[in-house]
């Protein structure tokens, strides 16, 4: 699959503003607090009860085209005393644009590595002693437990209000079982005709026993059963997840870089 400039608006835009609004609603720690602002062609988000939070106070879509809206969008970010940063797609880092932010006080602060393949390409053999469940009403239960043994802090008064959110037609969770016991857990998030893979976690007695291979072979024909144009996952380059999805078969999509307000010129 070609990746186009419309597939990155699609994917680095809009599928990436879906996801994170709906990563707010489903917290399992505090309730969503989530602000949004549309400055230009882009989506401005401030969370004021996770500050310091890279993910939920960033700017999503932001281009060339919208610097004439710039200093509005920072006064919005210094009125509820929040930093800003934008997470900005290879096809809009424009010399023009990254200048003005620098200029404005902007710095690179990371990237984040983005990996595609297409659900219809074949897949390595299962794992056969991995037996994967999908997480419904009947098993939920058991599925939170094993985010809390692997550390996810869970609300106890938040939780009863977004349990729903876990067993979604648009959000689906996986749990693989070992020796009869929940190993290991991972998402699928659909929006526009995009798989997006994340939240995977594995019990520390169960690492490197193909608990994540299995997991992600499931959610690929999840994707292809939904008639997926194309699974996105993200992994820190060179990490263990990203030598998962790359015997997977996903292959670089796109890098974006991260850059945060540091200073007031």
């Amino acid at each position: 699959m070609l990746l186009e400039s419309m597939d990155l608006d699609l994917i680095a835009g809009r599928v990436d503003v879906a996801f994170t609004r709906f990563n707010n609603r489903r917290s399992l720690t505090r309730p969503c607090v989530l602000q949004e602002k549309q400055f230009g062609q882009a989506i401005a988000f401030i969370d004021k009860s996770r500050p310091g939070d890279v993910y939920y106070n960033r700017v999503i879509g932001f281009a060339e085209r919208d610097l004439a809206h710039l200093r509005e969008m920072l006064e919005w970010y210094r009125s509820a005393a929040m930093d800003c940063n934008i997470s900005i797609p290879p096809h809009r880092q424009t010399d023009d644009l990254l200048r003005s932010l620098q200029l404005e006080g902007f710095r690179v602060i990371g990237s984040d590595w983005n990996f595609y393949r297409d659900p219809a390409e074949p897949l390595s053999a299962p794992e056969s002693e991995i037996r994967i469940e999908k997480v419904d009403a009947d098993n939920l239960d058991r599925f939170f437990e094993h985010l809390k043994s692997t550390g996810v802090k869970i609300d106890a008064v938040v939780q009863p209000n977004v349990s729903h959110y876990y067993t979604s037609a648009e959000f689906e969770n996986y749990f693989a079982l070992l020796d009869g016991e929940v190993a290991a857990s991972a998402s699928i998030f659909i929006c526009e005709g995009i798989a997006w893979l994340s939240n995977a976690t594995t019990l520390e007695a169960y690492r490197n026993r193909g608990c994540q291979s299995a997991l992600l072979r499931r959610r690929i024909e999840r994707a292809k059963q939904l008639a997926c144009k194309a699974v996105f996952t993200d992994a820190v380059y060179d990490s263990t997840s990203h030598r998962n999805i790359l015997r997977a078969g996903f292959e670089l999509a796109f890098s974006s870089i991260n850059m945060q307000l540091v200073h007031q010129p």
